[in-house]
C-alpha cells in the first residue's frame, strides 16, 4: 500500500514520534505473553477511551476466536459473536480467498 507523503505533512513531529514509539512497542512482545494481550495494552495506552477491543478471527470457517476488551458487557460480546459473520470486512477477506486469522 502506497501512502502519499502529503498525508504525513498534516502530522506534527510529536505525532510522528508517538507513532514510531508505538510501532517499536507493538513489535517487541515477551515470549511469555500473547500478542493479543500485548497489543491490547500497547494500543490501550496509545488510544485511551471507554470502549476498547483487540480481536482475533478465523475466516475458514468464519468464527470469532478471542478478544481482549474493556467497557463491553458479556451480553455485548455474545451479540457480536452471533452477528460478526455479517461484517463487510469478513466478506472482503472471504471473497479474496484468505483463510488466515486477521
Amino acid at each position: 500500500m502506497k501512502v502519499s507523503s502529503a498525508k504525513y505533512k498534516q502530522l506534527s513531529s510529536g505525532d510522528i514520534e508517538q507513532l514510531v514509539k508505538l510501532s517499536e512497542r507493538i513489535h517487541y512482545v515477551s515470549p511469555n505473553e500473547s500478542f493479543l494481550n500485548h497489543s491490547f495494552v500497547v494500543m490501550g495506552d496509545a488510544l485511551p477511551c471507554i470502549f476498547f477491543s483487540v480481536e482475533s478471527y478465523s475466516l475458514n470457517p468464519v468464527s470469532f476466536e478471542q478478544a481482549v476488551t474493556a467497557g463491553f458487557s458479556s451480553e455485548d460480546i455474545l451479540t457480536y459473536r452471533a452477528h460478526m459473520h455479517q461484517h463487510p470486512v469478513v466478506h472482503h477477506f472471504q471473497s479474496a480467498g484468505l483463510d488466515a486469522v486477521c
